[in-house]
């Protein structure tokens, strides 16, 4: 979902000791549950001991995972917007952004570290439709600085 240096100023608020910031997230899974990866020493993703499972998702097959995505890359603004710019009630939730705070398709939802059950930080959101031409909702990415861990959810109306 997301691949950017930590040392542009957009992420700057983070403080985080890592060149690189990785999110990732299963877009089968994503819509069903909180997704976690824990970041390496470099920041990459890893597949989270912490994600679980729902029985009652479908079991799909190879050919469905191994379909090639294709890459669309998002660049980030030289000129920041106000941290209050998504939350705005007079605009509309379709906004992918990093930082600020997350613009609800639904109600919040914060979720929780699970090494340490601090509350995590809100990195960015991502519209479905930036990347899907049929897309809808938002994917909302957020961290656990301490713990190196990431967490993504799926919101749509």
């Amino acid at each position: 979902m997301m691949d950017a240096d930590t040392t542009h100023p957009s992420l700057a608020y983070l403080g985080l000791p890592m060149e690189r910031l990785q999110v990732a997230t299963c877009e089968h899974c994503g819509g069903f549950s909180t997704i976690y990866m824990e970041l390496d020493q470099q920041g990459e993703p890893v597949w989270s001991r912490f994600n679980q499972k729902p029985d009652y998702l479908p079991n799909w097959d190879d050919e469905d995972s191994n379909v090639a995505v294709e890459e669309i890359k998002l660049t980030l603004s030289s000129e920041p917007h106000s941290p209050y710019y998504a939350a705005t009630w007079t605009l509309t939730q379709q906004d992918s952004q990093i930082g600020g705070y997350p613009s609800w398709v639904q109600d919040a939802d914060y979720p929780h570290c699970p090494c340490c059950a601090q509350r995590m930080r809100f990195i960015g959101q991502l519209d479905w439709a930036d990347f899907d031409k049929y897309g809808e909702g938002i994917f909302y990415m957020f961290i656990c600085t301490e713990d190196r861990m990431t967490a993504t959810l799926y919101q749509q109306s």
